[in-house]
C-alpha cells in the first residue's frame, strides 16, 4: 500500500499566473528600456536587450544553424552603437554558450524564455510540492508518531511523493507551505514562485547602477 502527496486544486486556475506574468513582462521591458537608454534617439524604438550566448560577437564557424548566425546578426545590429564600456557589460551579462536546456541557467536567460514564453501561451504555472514540511499520524493506541516526511531546510516534498506512513495509521496530517512554479522545459523542471522573480530583481539592482555611466543623454 503506496500514500502519496497528491495535489487537488491547482494554481494554473488561480490568478497566480496572470500576476506572474505581469511581473516578468515588467522585468523584460525594464531590461529593454534599459538598452534604449544605451543607443542613440533613433535606435530607441527598436532596441531590445540582448539575450543570446557568450562568444555571440564573435564569427560565425563553418556549418553553424541558421538560429545562431541570425542570433550573431541581430547581436551586431543591436549592438552596433553601444559605447565600448557598456558593450563589455553585455558581453559578461550573456548565458554561458553550453547552457542548453539545463534549468540552472542564469537569471537573464530564465527571464528572457518565460518572457517569450509568455508571449505564445498561458504560462505553465503548477504546484511543485510542499516545503517546510511536518508530517504526523495516530497509532490505533492512540499515540502520535512523525514521519519520515519531514524535509531539510530549502528542500520540499515533491508533489506525487511517496510518504513514508504505516498501513495503521490514523488521522494523518501533512503541513507544509505550497511550492509554486513555472514549467521551463520538459515535463517536470521548473523554476519556483517567488524565487526566481526575487533573483531577477537582484540582477535588474546589480546592473542598472553598472549601465548607469553609459547611458546617452
Amino acid at each position: 500500500k503506496v500514500h502519496r502527496l497528491v495535489f487537488t486544486s491547482h494554481p494554473a486556475n488561480t490568478d497566480i499566473p496572470l500576476i506572474a506574468a505581469d511581473a516578468i513582462h515588467n522585468l523584460r521591458f525594464a531590461l529593454d528600456h534599459l538598452m534604449a537608454a544605451l543607443v542613440p534617439n533613433k535606435q530607441r524604438r527598436s532596441a531590445m536587450f540582448p539575450v543570446y550566448f557568450q562568444g555571440v560577437w564573435e564569427a560565425a564557424p563553418p556549418r553553424e544553424n541558421q538560429e545562431r548566425t541570425k542570433s550573431r546578426e541581430r547581436w551586431a545590429s543591436h549592438t552596433a552603437n553601444v559605447q565600448p564600456g557598456a558593450l563589455t557589460l553585455l558581453k559578461a551579462l550573456q548565458p554561458s554558450d553550453d547552457a542548453g536546456n539545463r534549468i540552472d541557467v542564469s537569471n537573464i536567460q530564465v527571464l528572457h524564455r518565460l518572457s517569450v514564453r509568455d508571449r505564445h501561451e498561458t504560462l505553465p504555472v503548477v504546484a511543485v510540492g510542499l516545503s517546510a514540511v511536518t508530517l504526523c499520524w495516530e497509532r490505533p493506541d492512540k499515540r502520535i508518531e512523525i514521519g519520515r516526511g519531514r524535509t531539510r531546510a530549502g528542500h520540499f516534498l515533491q508533489n506525487n511523493a511517496c510518504l513514508d506512513i504505516p498501513n495503521y495509521a490514523v488521522n494523518v496530517k501533512i503541513e507544509g507551505t505550497p511550492t509554486v512554479g513555472i514549467t521551463i522545459t520538459g515535463k517536470d523542471r521548473h523554476v519556483e514562485l517567488p524565487d526566481i522573480l526575487r533573483r531577477c530583481v537582484g540582477l535588474l539592482n546589480l546592473v542598472l547602477p553598472e549601465f548607469s555611466l553609459y547611458v546617452v543623454r
